[in-house]
């Protein structure tokens, strides 16, 4: 009874504002939690025509992620005009990856003039969400790149690997582009491709993998290094570079030495903090007989002493990840 009286009420609230046309509050509504009134409202919207654009418009590039997005899913299903150029512009400056997401996948529904160069930018770009909302909507268009570079970036979009494989050094450049900035399980097929298909051209990848934070790409780059050109002897040199993900041995050694026990704390062990509350515990009730420095000084060897020892146990977690 209550969610129908709800219902009720914030029907009549829409059906009110849409009898003092005031769109904007409207448009605010297509970000509802509330599935049934954001319907409610984009019915609403759609008696409007194109009387609702600039509330749609402004929402589109003003509003929170929730209402960006009601009002995307509004555009594709309804035929407003200039919808593609506003999408277009949504995404190429957007930087939520859903609201870009939105937009690609709703102007390649719309298959206006608009959408294929957005369709053949979303083949490259850095979001494997993107780039293969991008290949399908092509596809499903039957707008599939004739060029060359432009036909690679579709097949990685659409993971198409074994089609890769055939194209030896002329995917390097796709390849290589698409690998600077992807995710750890891309990286890690195109480094498969890499090793099948013996291309030395890509030696940078190869390089770069072996420097990864990733460790299970860096032992996937163990394999294709020979096939890139890289030799065995070179290969500890590169993994020795790699990003450490572990805790920074200067902030663990910094912690500890000014507040015993947060270094231990930091580098995962759970009780540095017990160990820093009596620390300042013991460094409160000496300040109270002594006097607010001394304390300090006498414990500073004992925390500079503690401090070299959490940097070594730092560096050590940190290398246990080779």
């Amino acid at each position: 009874m209550a969610d129908l009286w709800f219902l009720k009420c914030a029907n009549a609230d829409i059906d009110r504002l849409k009898k003092r046309s005031d769109t904007y509050r409207l448009v605010s509504l297509l970000g509802h939690s509330d599935p049934v009134i954001r319907s409610q409202a984009a019915d609403a919207l759609s008696t409007f025509g194109d009387t609702a654009l600039p509330a749609l418009i402004n929402a589109l590039h003003f509003g929170t992620v929730s209402v960006r997005l009601g009002v995307i899913d509004f555009l594709g299903n309804n035929n407003l005009p200039h919808t593609g150029t506003h999408l277009a512009e949504i995404f190429e400056h957007e930087k939520v990856p859903e609201v870009r997401l939105a937009a690609l996948i709703t102007l390649g529904q719309s298959g206006g003039t608009d959408a294929e160069p957005v369709l053949l930018k979303g083949l490259r770009d850095k979001n494997r969400y993107i780039r293969y909302s991008a290949a399908k909507a092509l596809a499903r268009l039957n707008r599939i790149p004739d060029t060359l570079p432009d036909l690679i970036y579709f097949y990685i979009a659409c993971q198409d690997w074994g089609t890769i494989r055939t194209m030896d050094s002329d995917a390097t450049g796709p390849l290589m582009d698409i690998y600077s900035g992807g995710d750890a399980d891309t990286r890690r097929a195109i480094l498969s491709v890499l090793k099948d298909t013996k291309n030395k051209t890509a030696k940078q990848i190869c390089q770069n993998a072996l420097q990864d934070s990733d460790s299970r790409l860096r032992w996937n780059a163990i394999g294709a290094s020979m096939n890139c050109g890289i030799s065995m002897l070179q290969l500890p040199r590169f993994a020795a570079g790699h990003k450490r993900r572990g805790p920074d041995p200067v902030a663990a050694a910094l912690l500890n030495f000014l507040f015993l026990g947060l270094g231990y704390n930091y580098i995962g062990k759970w009780w540095g903090f017990p160990v820093f509350m009596t620390y300042m515990t013991i460094i409160v009730l000496a300040q109270l007989m002594t006097g607010p420095f001394l304390p300090y000084l006498v414990a500073s060897p004992i925390t500079a002493l503690l401090a070299i020892h959490t940097y070594g146990w730092a560096v050590r977690i940190s290398e246990q990840d080779v």
